[in-house]
C-alpha cells in the first residue's frame, strides 16, 4: 500500500503537465537576471563614457578688455569648437545610463516607481550644472596659456558686457557667462542664445536686439489678398530694414482674424534699407 502510494506521489510530481511548468518558469527567471544584469552594465558603461568625456577640456581665448561675446549655438569659424553640440552628447549619456539603471532598479524590484530615482538625479545634476555656467559639464581651460579658467558672477559680468549684451539679457533672449584667467588676466564671454530669438541678430552691430514691428496696409478679404509692412529695428545702432509681405486670401476655414506671416521672413516682396540677404 505504501509503495503505490510513493508511485502515485512520484507519477504526479512528475507528470508532464507539471514539468513544462516549472522549466518554463526557470527559464523566465533566468532570462530577467540576464536582462537585468545587461541593464545594470550598459547603464554603468554609459556613464563611464559620459563622465570620461566630461573631463575633456574646452578652450577659451582669453582676452584683456574685450566686450565681444562668443556664441555657443551659431555655426561660426571662431565659435565652431563651442558649439552646444559638444555638451549635446555628454547629456545624452548621462540620461540614457540613468535609465538603464532605472529599468535594472524596476526589474530587480518589481516597482516602476524606482524608475524615477535615477532620471530625476540626472534631471538635477543636468540643471544645477546649467545654471552656473553655459557649457555645463566640461572644465575651461585658457587657450593661451593652457591653465583654469574660473567663473565669472553674474554682477561682475554685467559690467564686462556690450550695451547690445545687456539689452539683449535683460529682454531674455539670451544667457552670458564668462571665464577669467588668473595668468593672462584675461576674460571670455560666451552667449547661449534663446532658440526663439537666435534669428534677430542685427547685421550691422551683431547684437541680438532686433526688433519686429507689422502694420497692416490692406486687409485681407474672401475675394482679394491683403499685405502688410514688416520693419526690422535695432535701438542700438539704428539699423532699420522694411519689406512688403502679402497676406493669403481668405478662406472658408478660417476661424479668426490670423494674418499669419512667414516667421523665417520667407516670401513677399522686399523693400530693403541696408538689408543682408538673410533677411
Amino acid at each position: 500500500m505504501a509503495l503505490a502510494l510513493q508511485g502515485q506521489q512520484a507519477s504526479t510530481s512528475l507528470s508532464p503537465a507539471t514539468v513544462p511548468q516549472a522549466v518554463g518558469a526557470g527559464s523566465l527567471a533566468v532570462a530577467q537576471s540576464s536582462l537585468e544584469g545587461i541593464l545594470l552594465l550598459l547603464g554603468i558603461i554609459i556613464l563611464g563614457v559620459g563622465w570620461q568625456r566630461s573631463r575633456l577640456p574646452v578652450y577659451l581665448k582669453a582676452e584683456r578688455g574685450t566686450r565681444r561675446a562668443i556664441p555657443l549655438t551659431r555655426r561660426t569659424q571662431e565659435a565652431a569648437a563651442l558649439s552646444s553640440l559638444q555638451s549635446d552628447p555628454i547629456r545624452l549619456f548621462l540620461y540614457s545610463g540613468s535609465l538603464c539603471l532605472g529599468l535594472f532598479l524596476m526589474s530587480a524590484s518589481g516597482n516602476w516607481l524606482v524608475l524615477t530615482l535615477p532620471l530625476l538625479a540626472a534631471v538635477v545634476t543636468d540643471g544645477t550644472l546649467c545654471q552656473k555656467q553655459g557649457i555645463p559639464f566640461q572644465p575651461v581651460v585658457c587657450q593661451s596659456c593652457g591653465r583654469p579658467m574660473r567663473p565669472i558672477q553674474a554682477q561682475v559680468l554685467d559690467t564686462c558686457l556690450s550695451p547690445g549684451d545687456r539689452l539683449a539679457k535683460s529682454r531674455g533672449r539670451a544667457s552670458y557667462y564668462g571665464w577669467f584667467c588668473p595668468s593672462c588676466q584675461g576674460a571670455a564671454v560666451v552667449v547661449r542664445e534663446n532658440a526663439f530669438y537666435r534669428h534677430l541678430y542685427c547685421p550691422r552691430c551683431q547684437a541680438l536686439t532686433l526688433d519686429l514691428t507689422t502694420q497692416v496696409l490692406r486687409e485681407a478679404t474672401y475675394s482679394s489678398s491683403g499685405l502688410k509692412l514688416e520693419i526690422l529695428s535695432c535701438p542700438i545702432c539704428g539699423y532699420r530694414s522694411e519689406r512688403e509681405v502679402v497676406i493669403p486670401e481668405l478662406s472658408d476655414t478660417d476661424t479668426d482674424s490670423d494674418f499669419g506671416g512667414d516667421s523665417d521672413f520667407g516670401g513677399g516682396s522686399s523693400i530693403d534699407d541696408g538689408a543682408d540677404d538673410s533677411w
